[in-house]
């Protein structure tokens, strides 16, 4: 086989063997160039996630402290009826409509389960809070759930302060 082609006339002509290797080269650096294309593109749709997930925990870091201290409030009140912690009801109640309005595609699959827990404490603070308002019995433990909620909150701060690095 090899001798068929070194004698083969296309193979003696300098022009032919010149464009062969010309095309050769070519490929190789459009491979490369391509490569590198891919990378950038992987890396740059990386940087707009991790924007977009920040922006994210700044919501739950702003919305999330809010729910706490007005929660807080109203536990440390002992659900007395007065306007303070009715008020404080209102306010907790659009806090977490705030929260809940989070956009889930946003939120990256290895936060995505922290996330849930979230949403679903949120779910049973005001759950406990409000059948405390009411006198219904379910409400002891909100000061615990209020700490491990703040404890969640200073989770995603520190998530977010790691990405902050990163972009």
């Amino acid at each position: 086989m090899m001798v068929i082609l070194s004698t083969s006339p296309l193979f003696k002509d300098p022009s032919f063997l010149g464009a062969l290797i010309g095309a050769i080269i070519t490929g190789l650096i459009a491979i490369f160039v391509m490569g590198g294309q891919i990378v950038y593109d992987k890396k740059k749709k990386n940087q707009e996630d991790n924007k977009n997930f920040v922006k994210v925990l700044t919501l739950i870091e702003s919305e999330g402290g809010r729910f706490y201290s007005l929660g807080k409030v109203i536990v440390e009140l002992g659900y007395q009826e007065n306007h303070m912690t009715a008020g404080s009801l209102e306010r907790i109640e659009k806090v977490k409509q705030h929260l809940s309005a989070i956009d889930h595609r946003h939120v990256p699959q290895e936060y995505y389960e922290e996330f849930i827990s979230f949403q679903s404490t949120i779910e049973a603070l005001l759950k406990n809070i409000k059948a405390g308002m009411e006198g219904l019995p379910g409400s002891e433990g909100n000061i615990e759930m209020l700490e491990d909620f703040k404890y969640e909150i200073d989770s995603f701060v520190k998530t977010k302060q790691k990405l902050q690095k990163k972009i």
